[in-house]
């Protein structure tokens, strides 16, 4: 692969349907044109390289269209957007930064969802909708692979969990969770699948052993 202009923090498509790129050059304004010039069905895979902030303008390219866009965040994160997921009318940069491993929402909230169950929390940096829906592609161990992964939203106003999905974990420790808009999240790692208040199950995961 060569990198024929090199800025520092700007980011560039590295792979299209798979394939690696030859000659990539650097900045939103290459990835907008090759967003541009995609074909329905295709999957250009962008490396972030530094840069959080995913400009509207960019990701309007797509919209409405079979296109998928990954992008590489680093630290084991890759967000996913599909142009017939966007629904904004007018598409707004959104902050896509992603902290692991944070302390911002309070045991004992946490605790009276999960009681001692493994947890990971996250923290979104942008704030409020996306304007679409994209997917969260996060390593959370192969040990856990199997188990399920439960997205729970923190309302801060009320200081409660919300429960918004699931999915389970794959063979390598990934698993791919939708957002539509940010703030703080925690991820219950169990092994039996959540069940909704009300839908006939209980109204919280079981106390399993803890997995790794």
């Amino acid at each position: 692969v060569t990198i024929t202009r090199m800025e520092a923090g700007a980011p560039y498509v590295s792979e299209i349907n798979g394939e690696d790129v030859e000659d990539i050059e650097n900045g939103w304004q290459h990835v907008s044109d090759d967003l541009d010039a995609a074909a329905e069905g295709d999957v250009i895979t962008v490396e972030m390289n530094g840069v959080s902030v995913l400009p509207g303008n960019v990701i309007d390219n797509i919209k409405g269209k079979n296109i998928t866009v990954e992008l590489d965040m680093g630290n084991g994160v890759i967000w996913t957007i599909n142009g017939k997921n966007i629904t904004a009318t007018t598409v707004e940069d959104v902050d896509l930064k992603v902290d692991l491993n944070t302390m911002n929402i309070p045991v004992e909230v946490i605790n009276k969802i999960t009681g001692e169950i493994s947890t990971m929390q996250i923290s979104l940096a942008h704030d409020g909708d996306f304007g679409y829906k994209a997917f969260m592609r996060i390593n959370l161990d192969a040990a856990n692979a199997g188990y399920y992964a439960q997205l729970f939203h923190y309302e801060e106003a009320s200081k409660v969990l919300k429960y918004m999905n699931q999915s389970k974990i794959d063979a390598a420790g990934y698993v791919e969770l939708p957002f539509t808009h940010a703030s703080e999240y925690t991820i219950v790692i169990d092994d039996v699948a959540y069940q909704v208040p009300g839908s006939g199950g209980s109204s919280a995961p079981a106390a399993t052993p803890t997995p790794a």
